[in-house]
């Protein structure tokens, strides 16, 4: 459970601190934060249900409109995007103190 806790902390303060140097709206810091929680369901059905949104919502705006800004996940730009939102300070120190564990893909 604290585990869990920690990753949603992580996740969110991420989403926070690229929401604000790349714009992004609500729904796509909510869908950044989503898709940043490996342990979340990819399910389209869950994803729409968790995000409260539309599939055409979703499909036609939120997603492409995150991918643009941010890249798509395990892209170069990603990857750059996530380790600035670790490194930036804006993140509270005790979890920059365990980032390298989230930033590798592995808990």
């Amino acid at each position: 459970m604290e585990g869990s806790n920690y990753l949603q902390l992580v996740c969110e303060s991420v989403a926070g601190y690229l929401a604000k140097h790349h714009t992004l709206n609500k729904k796509e810091q909510r869908l950044l934060a989503y898709l940043l929680d490996d342990s979340n369901s990819m399910n389209i059905g869950d994803v729409c249900r968790s995000l409260k949104t539309t599939t055409m919502t979703l499909l036609t705006k939120t997603r492409p409109g995150l991918f643009r800004k941010v890249g798509k996940p395990g892209s170069e730009l990603w990857n750059e995007n996530i380790r600035q939102a670790l490194e930036s300070g804006d993140t509270p120190q005790f979890v920059v103190s365990r980032r390298v564990v989230f930033y590798s893909g592995r808990r």
